[in-house]
């Protein structure tokens, strides 16, 4: 199958992975949720619900930045392409090149 018939099949997913145990990424998670975990205890619930809007809008600002990440390297990798497969300005003749 090709990439484009798995991406339209629904058969890659580049935001969904899962987290290696004992990976950095696991470590900061862990350490972030016990954080979080320590500071909303003994606040009132008035003080939760604030935190948890305030947690929303930073994993929305995040999810907008990730996304315009991604379209942007892509594109930047589509350029990249399109400039390998055109043919090059070139100011000398390489000597592999057949005549």
């Amino acid at each position: 199958m090709t990439i484009l018939e798995n991406l339209y099949n629904g058969n890659i997913n580049v935001v969904e992975r899962s987290i290696k145990k004992g990976s950095e990424y696991d470590r900061l998670d862990k350490l972030s949720l016990e954080l979080e975990n320590k500071f909303i205890k003994g606040k009132s619930k008035q003080e939760k619900e604030l935190f948890e809007q305030i947690l929303e809008l930073i994993y929305g600002q995040e999810e907008i930045l990730l996304t315009e990440t991604f379209v942007e390297g892509f594109r930047l990798g589509a350029q990249i392409m399109l400039e390998v497969f055109s043919e090059p300005k070139r100011q000398f003749t390489p000597i592999y090149e057949n005549e």
